[in-house]
């Protein structure tokens, strides 16, 4: 079970999938709520990342060498430890810095390209941010949110990794809210997220919807539930679904 899954309890997972049939009997308004692990692999942080502790790595195992060697050749003259460690770090040399400096890149990288939470370090704020946005308009095109009849879809996905949630309206539906209101919402869920308690408060988001869009978009008689009301949870960033 990936962490997608893991998200939330099955009880959770139960009542979310209610309260969007719930809301979905008010209104035409087709809803799907999305669970991604991540939305980028930021592989250019895994990079960057590896090669950022690869020095520190790397400066370690210099003055460590440095030191002891000092201490070896000076112990009865020594003023302390740490004055051969500054003497130390003083006689770094560049010739045998580089080498395990470049030794120590690959080994690096690949923990920064394991270790999510350690990569994350080295993501910047925009760089989340787009990733949010780019991967959530590629899902609401990949789970067919913009093939709905009324054009009517509405995808709320929560990105983990970033720790950000984004909702998308579709063309027919956008204008029940502006952007600063689909914002709103998003900023109260991306909370929620930080702070442990994502299901109540996408449970209350998905009743407020319901309401406010029945009053723009009441359910018509022949209205069809076109997508599925149960949570998606998608590993990875969804790019192989």
């Amino acid at each position: 079970m990936n962490k997608a899954d893991r998200f939330f309890s099955i009880d959770e997972k139960k009542a979310i999938g209610d309260a969007v049939a719930r809301a979905e009997r008010k209104t035409s308004g087709e809803i799907v709520v999305m669970v991604v692990e991540r939305s980028s692999l930021y592989r250019e942080a895994a990079v960057f990342g590896g090669f950022v502790l690869a020095g520190v790595v790397a400066m370690a195992i210099e003055l460590a060498l440095a030191g002891l060697l000092s201490l070896g050749r000076d112990w009865s003259g020594a003023q302390g430890a740490t004055s051969h460690w500054l003497l130390a770090a003083e006689s770094v040399e560049l010739w045998t810095f580089l080498p395990i400096l470049l030794l120590a890149c690959l080994p690096c990288r690949l923990l920064c390209t394991k270790v999510e939470p350690l990569r994350m370090l080295f993501v910047p704020h925009s760089r989340r941010e787009q990733a949010v946005v780019d991967n959530s308009l590629r899902m609401f095109h990949a789970k067919g949110l913009d093939r709905t009849r009324d054009a009517t879809g509405v995808l709320i996905c929560f990105s983990l990794a970033e720790r950000r949630v984004r909702i998308l309206g579709d063309r027919g539906i956008d204008a029940a809210l502006d952007v600063q209101g689909w914002r709103r919402y998003a900023d109260r869920l991306s909370a929620s997220v930080r702070a442990g308690r994502a299901a109540a408060e996408v449970l209350a988001v998905l009743d407020e919807l319901g309401d406010l869009l029945a009053q723009r978009f009441p359910r018509s008689t022949d209205d069809k539930n076109e997508l599925p009301d149960e949570i998606q949870a998608v590993p990875g960033d969804g790019t192989q679904q």
